[in-house]
């Protein structure tokens, strides 16, 4: 992927990231596998695991082990998401790295990467119709 198109892309469960790698923000509600010469631009977001082999390379922000309960309160809001089949755990797994790895965080990309997570919409038929779109 090249260019401006940073998209958000969702993931129920685990996930591979494939060969040619990507852009955007990849939120993976399970365990994401880093496989080869694999490259991202943006932001990574992992519910489980990740696991990293070969030698990629990540521009942007990555974070793993977002599947966690830090407190009873939020056992009991979590019990939504563990009915999907996700994971919900007190103690989350470390991330692995094999190989050798690449993880640069970069304000640009991020900052590319989180235009696709809002935008501005205007709805037919509420109240917002008499807003000027262009």
């Amino acid at each position: 992927m090249t260019g401006n198109n940073y998209p958000v892309i969702r993931v129920n469960g685990d996930f591979t990231l494939p060969a040619a790698g990507g852009q955007g923000t990849l939120i993976v509600m399970g365990n994401l596998t880093v496989s080869g010469d694999n490259l991202w631009h943006g932001i990574l977001l992992v519910g489980g695991q990740m696991t990293s082999n070969g030698n990629g390379t990540v521009t942007g922000a990555t974070m793993s082990g977002l599947n966690t309960i830090f407190t009873a309160a939020q056992r009991d809001s979590a019990q939504a998401i563990a009915a999907a089949g996700t994971t919900i755990t007190t103690n989350p797994p470390n991330a692995t790295a094999n190989g050798t790895k690449t993880y640069q965080y970069d304000s640009c990309e991020v900052s590319k990467a989180a235009g696709g997570l809002a935008s501005y919409s205007v709805y037919p038929n509420a109240w917002m119709d008499n807003f000027v779109t262009y």
